[in-house]
């Protein structure tokens, strides 16, 4: 691991995705290709991901602010600041702004190399805009992010 200091806003790489965004503070070659950590902000309006699972990579989300709809499994709550949320790999789940404050959240994401596989796809996803859901779904799905249900409208 190599030591870093990321100011606020500010890490190894942004992406916005539709009014979202995700910066990423640490990724493999940083953490000895132990884990990838990012900061997301989720404004209602922006990408919430629709149903979906990773099969290669476990996710980890610690609420900083705002509010989250939660779904992970069968499990479906509210979580506000100070909430932590483990993903296993291979679990369906959903996360969806509520209210009008926006969600700052830290992400943790196992398998650094999928994990950067899936920023750079999403990167291409949003270049453009609004993505198409069947041009995304299928780009997403070739990177461990099977969607399981349309992005909701």
């Amino acid at each position: 691991m190599t030591t870093q200091i990321h100011e606020p806003g500010k890490g190894l790489r942004t992406i916005d995705m539709g009014g979202s965004i995700l910066t990423a503070k640490a990724d493999g070659t940083t953490t000895g290709d132990a884990f990838v950590v990012a900061e997301a902000t989720l404004q209602r309006g922006g990408f919430e991901p629709p149903l979906h699972l990773h099969r290669e990579m476990a996710e980890c989300l610690y609420v900083l602010s705002g509010r989250l709809d939660v779904q992970v499994g069968d499990d479906h709550r509210l979580a506000g600041p100070g909430t932590f949320i483990g993903i296993p790999a291979g679990v369906a789940h959903t996360m969806s702004v509520v209210g009008d404050e926006p969600v700052e959240m830290l992400m943790i994401l196992s398998n650094p190399a999928r994990a950067l596989q899936m920023v750079d796809t999403l990167e291409q996803v949003f270049a453009d805009g609004e993505p198409d859901p069947e041009t995304a779904g299928t780009l997403l799905a070739r990177i461990d992010m099977e969607m399981l249900a349309p992005a909701p409208s």
